[in-house]
Order: structure tokens, then C-alpha cells, then sequence
């Protein structure tokens, strides 16, 4: 399922197993990650990688990935 509009969604390079090259000249790059979706990346000035996407499934996944990573508890030494 797609939204009507498209966000600036950034994909944390964690998620990221493969890179390849983009298949038309106006793209950058194309990603599989960790679940084997797969997704359109641009960087951005600071070398970190978003998508413009509508796709819900990609947005959930991609959000699920950060609310979790922000719960992990810090461990103490």
C-alpha cells in the first residue's frame, strides 16, 4: 500500500546489505536491506542516505528500525 504523497525518509546504513548501482541515469543507488526490500537511495551532503518514498511497508520498516534502536538500553561498563 502507497501513500498519496511521498516523504524524505532516511535509511540508517545498519539496514543496508548490498549497494548497486541505479539501473536509470537519473538515479544514484539501489539498496537491499537487511529484510530484502529494496529501495531507491540518494545521498545527502553529509554522505547519509534518504529515499523519496510513498511505499508504507518501507516507512514502517525503516521506523520500526529507529523506535527500537532508540529503546535499546545502554549498557554500563
Amino acid at each position: 500500500m502507497s501513500l498519496d504523497h511521498t516523504i524524505k525518509l532516511y535509511i540508517h546504513k545498519e539496514l543496508v546489505k548490498s549497494e548497486h548501482r541505479h539501473p536509470e541515469p537519473y538515479g544514484e543507488k539501489i539498496v537491499v536491506l537487511q529484510n530484502d526490500m529494496w529501495t531507491d537511495v540518494y545521498p545527502d551532503d553529509d554522505g547519509n542516505y534518504y529515499s523519496e518514498t510513498n511505499d508504507e511497508s518501507l516507512i514502517f520498516y525503516v521506523k520500526a528500525y529507529i523506535y527500537n534502536l532508540r529503546r535499546k538500553p545502554k549498557r554500563k561498563f
